[in-house]
């Protein structure tokens, strides 16, 4: 089931709490600059790619949140580390949750790891391949 609004204008900060909502919340495209933050409690859609049981969407474009994805919020996200997290928008409209950077830094070094540790791994089987000739 869809929920679908007009657009979302904020003239302060303001809170969408999403239990017991339609699994699609739907606003008409949201362009007019706000001047307050937009917080979104109990948010349990799917991360990255979303698409999920819970979406919550901007028009039917990424320009559909207007420059205000900035100023959404999403507090607490099902499955998710206890904090606010930042949000991204989808090309389809949809904003989801982003993790915190730290987790990107944290997946970026265990890649440099295992490529390290696979070089060296290569290296030594090269050589003992040439010194068995």
């Amino acid at each position: 089931k869809s929920e679908n609004f007009g657009a979302l204008t904020l003239s302060g900060s303001s809170t969408i709490d999403l239990s017991g909502t339609s699994p699609l919340v739907h606003f008409a495209d949201s362009t007019a600059s706000w001047t307050g933050n937009l917080t979104i409690e109990n948010w349990s859609g799917t991360p990255v790619s979303g698409g999920g049981p819970e979406q919550l969407v901007f028009g039917s474009t990424s320009g559909g949140a207007g420059g205000n994805v900035g100023q959404i919020f999403f507090h607490n996200p099902t499955g998710w580390d206890p904090g606010i997290y930042f949000s991204t928008i989808l090309g389809t409209g949809e904003v989801i949750p982003v993790p915190e950077p730290a987790t990107w830094i944290g997946v970026g070094a265990l890649i440099a790891l295992l490529g390290f540790r696979e070089r060296r791994r290569l290296q030594a089987l090269l050589a003992r391949l040439a010194g068995a000739k």
